[in-house]
């Protein structure tokens, strides 16, 4: 099948292509962990696309590192089926299940790449409190990664900002910093993917091929309410 256009993203160390075809329709190829080869996988338009969480856009020479650093990690997949206790869920810690299934999912089963085990929202009134709070981040020497979605926001309009600081156990925690009037269409997010995104890719999961027309024109339509969205909220959230 010939394809007008492609958009390469990495979630996790797993690369990711979106694809266009000459009729309009989407078409997404995620890594095979144990192949080394692509495949199909129209669940993941919801991850590159719907996703909050840690998928990034990439350039082609971005891709090609990503791709080679794929290739060199071991497949480690690890049982699901594990016990988890209610004290993991408090202090925003990420349960032991969701741990062993985001590593198989993203990282071929590596937990030890996995940076949001321990997270927290810091959440500001407007841009420049925000900023000023980044800046401060930016001299802390325990700061390991800064990923700024302001300026570069997601596919959806979504944007924050991800900082990564080591604990002095030497753990990885992940601190969000939200605009209010962003992270307020919170609730308004989820609606739109749990009552029209979802229940359009389980349908488009029993089909062979890639999404339809009628599909890709939802799907492009729900992205354009949220992008307008996201863009109003963050014009309106003032200095």
């Amino acid at each position: 099948m010939d394809y007008k256009d492609s958009r390469k993203f990495v979630i996790g160390m797993r690369p990711v292509i979106l694809l266009l075809d000459e009729e309009g329709c989407f078409d997404v190829m995620k890594y095979n962990w144990q192949t080394g080869y692509y495949s199909r996988s129209k669940d993941y338009f919801k991850w590159i696309v719907f996703g909050r969480g840690e998928v990034e856009e990439v350039s082609d020479d971005q891709f090609s590192q990503a791709e080679k650093a794929a290739r060199s990690l071991s497949v480690n997949f690890q049982r699901e089926d594990v016990f988890d206790s209610p004290e993991r869920q408090k202090n925003g810690m990420k349960s032991r299940r969701d741990t062993i299934r985001k590593a198989n999912e993203y990282f071929a089963g590596h937990a030890e790449y996995i940076f949001d085990r321990v997270s927290t929202d810091l959440i500001f009134d407007s841009r420049d409190k925000l900023e000023k709070a980044l800046d401060n981040l930016k001299t802390d020497e325990r700061v390991v990664r800064i990923k700024d979605r302001f300026e570069a926001p997601l596919l959806s309009g979504y944007s924050d900002v991800l900082v990564n600081i080591q604990a002095s156990n030497g753990v990885i925690l992940e601190v969000k910093l939200h605009l209010k009037s962003i992270h307020d269409l919170y609730d308004y997010h989820n609606e739109i993917v749990s009552e029209t995104v979802d229940p359009l890719i389980r349908e488009e999961l029993l089909i062979d091929g890639p999404f339809s027309k009628e599909s890709s024109d939802l799907l492009r339509s729900c992205v354009y309410e949220l992008m307008t969205a996201y863009q109003g909220a963050y014009t309106r959230c003032s200095h």
